[in-house]
């Protein structure tokens, strides 16, 4: 008779009726993987599928199927030991698919962080040249500092987008059944702390904790006087923890180390000196400190070659110094755009395009072309960042300038078509492009 009624069990109607959690947990897991997985202010959002060339979706599909297929079977068998351990398979892939798009991903934190203080910075150009969309939909920048692991862990679940974020709510609703409905409630707290543990430890997050504590221990290294003990904590750390040199203070830091070591002159510590000067509001000593490097052999102050730094340290001092300029391109660029001097304005925007394609000063260029009519450069201009920027908010702005810079430049039927599109993606209190659309 029990086999019979297990075997009922198996029966669609019958299976909903008796676990409809489960079946809400499966289709949240399936839901997340088809939805969006990593989502970026200005980008857009990609789905799962679309983040590998080998289509990773298409390979978690049918190996999340078996798991769940087998979790089911043994729901209905009661093997609650084994359905624990099913559950936590499924829970520990879906979350390493999370921490490895975000949480373990350099380039994908440093898009987010950069993004998300672009957002703002456009919303900042747009409110000085008094277009009536600025404001909307202000994304909150965010920074990650290299000290606060919690900042870590805040980009992260920035990164992810609403299917992973499902797909981990599923998956960890499938364990919570299968602890609180074993019959076996120690065994599988056992065997579910020690499966975290080794996760913790086999996915590379215990790594990652050692370095954040040899980071602060560096500090404390600093503070001490003893700057080689210093280097070292942070050299290991760096090694530990490749994603520390994509944040915005491990290499001012690590530029540090070298600028206390080494003297002024190390070719590694001239981060830290643009730094200082982009603080202090020096941006003339920083267009000064980048062409200087860019004139000198990038010698260290013994007259060799820096070896000290690993490629990836390098690289992020670099990355660093590059944005640091852009910044102060833009600040310059900002105010001869406030002042309405338009030359002058472009000259400094151009230059941070050029360094760092930065999309704030390519909003700035694009209404400069629209108020000096270079409606030519606009138009091309405005095509280039739509090929960037998905961000339906962000490109509405765009198709509105562009229409303006189209209908001034004797093509309304053209110019109808981009203010229609800037509509349709945002209609939101889109003054502009319906006045611009009345006028065609």
């Amino acid at each position: 008779m029990r086999f019979f009624n297990q075997k009922l069990l198996f029966l669609p109607g019958k299976f909903l009726e008796n676990f409809p959690m489960l079946i809400v947990a499966c289709l949240l897991i399936f839901m997340g993987l088809t939805g969006t997985w990593i989502s970026f202010p200005l980008s857009g959002e990609m789905g799962l599928k679309e983040l590998n060339a080998s289509d990773i979706y298409s390979q978690t599909k049918w190996l999340l199927l078996a798991l769940l297929g087998l979790y089911c079977v043994t729901t209905v068998a009661k093997y609650s030991l084994v359905r624990v351990l099913v559950s936590l398979g499924v829970l520990c892939f879906i979350l390493y698919l999370a921490l490895h798009y975000s949480f373990f991903s350099g380039e994908n934190i440093a898009q987010y962080t950069q993004e998300s203080k672009a957002f703002r910075d456009i919303q900042h150009v747009l409110a000085l040249n008094e277009t009536p969309n600025a404001g909307r939909s202000v994304e909150t920048a965010l920074a990650f500092d290299a000290f606060k692991f919690i900042d870590r862990v805040g980009v992260t679940l920035g990164v992810l987008g609403w299917g992973a974020k499902l797909a981990l709510i599923g998956s960890f609703m499938l364990f919570l059944f299968a602890v609180v409905r074993s019959n076996k409630v120690i065994y599988s707290s056992l065997i579910s702390a020690t499966v975290f543990v080794l996760f913790f430890v086999g996915s590379g997050i215990g790594d990652v904790s050692l370095a954040y504590l040899k980071v602060n221990q560096g500090v404390r290294d600093f503070t001490q006087g003893t700057a080689a003990e210093a280097m070292t904590q942070l050299n290991e750390a760096a090694l530990l923890d490749p994603v520390l040199n994509y944040s915005n203070g491990f290499p001012l830091l690590t530029s540090y180390a070298y600028f206390t070591t080494y003297g002024p002159e190390d070719r590694n510590a001239y981060a830290y000196r643009i730094n200082q000067e982009f603080v202090a509001g020096e941006f003339s000593s920083v267009f000064a400190l980048n062409s200087y490097i860019k004139s000198s052999s990038g010698k260290s102050a013994t007259g060799a070659e820096s070896n000290d730094l690993g490629l990836p340290q390098k690289l992020a001092i670099e990355r660093i110094e590059k944005r640091l300029v852009s910044n102060a391109y833009n600040r310059v660029g900002l105010l001869y755009l406030w002042h309405q001097e338009w030359a002058q304005a472009e000259q400094h925007f151009l230059m941070a395009s050029r360094l760092t394609n930065s999309l704030v000063a390519q909003i700035a260029l694009l209404s400069i072309y629209n108020a000096t009519k270079q409606y030519e450069s606009c138009n091309i201009l405005s095509d280039q960042i739509l090929g960037t920027i998905h961000n339906h908010s962000m490109s509405a702005d765009i198709w509105t300038t562009k229409g303006e810079c189209l209908s001034a430049s004797g093509y309304p039927s053209e110019a109808r078509s981009a203010f229609q599109h800037s509509i349709k993606l945002d209609g939101d209190k889109n003054y502009r492009a319906v006045k611009g659309l009345s006028g065609t």
